[in-house]
């Protein structure tokens, strides 16, 4: 049990390696919305895992590592629905004239949305 957990453990921190080295502080709005995805898919992933060990779920590293990633994703919540407002009052106000036209102008930019599929939200429990 222990063993194929462990292999798995393995190849989601390499994951998360990859994507903490990748040198997010450089990267564009929208390329960092696609990693934050990329990200929630790894940590779904291992979630996914640890249901198949239920002796895993009963141990207490488990157990507060659990509610650290609640407390984090909660915050990672907020974050989504206030970069989301932010984005939505952005579109609103490039959108109105006079503004649209000094957008236009200076060409500003368009940002995605962050969005979360309901198959992704399923997969958060913990």
């Amino acid at each position: 049990m222990v063993k194929g957990y462990s292999n798995h453990e393995e190849q989601v921190f390499t994951k998360i390696a990859e994507l903490r080295s990748s040198n997010y502080d450089s990267k564009s709005i929208n390329d960092k919305i696609i990693e934050n995805k990329n990200f929630s898919s790894i940590i779904g992933s291992l979630n996914l895992t640890v249901e198949n060990y239920p002796e895993l779920k009963a141990n207490e590293e488990y157990k507060r590592l659990s509610e650290n990633l609640i407390i984090i994703e909660d915050e990672i919540a907020l974050s989504r629905k206030y970069y989301n407002g932010t984005i939505r009052d952005y579109q609103k106000f490039t959108k109105i004239f006079p503004n649209n036209l000094l957008a236009k102008l200076l060409k500003s930019p368009e940002f995605i949305m962050f969005e979360i599929s309901e198959n992704e939200k399923e997969n958060i429990k913990i």
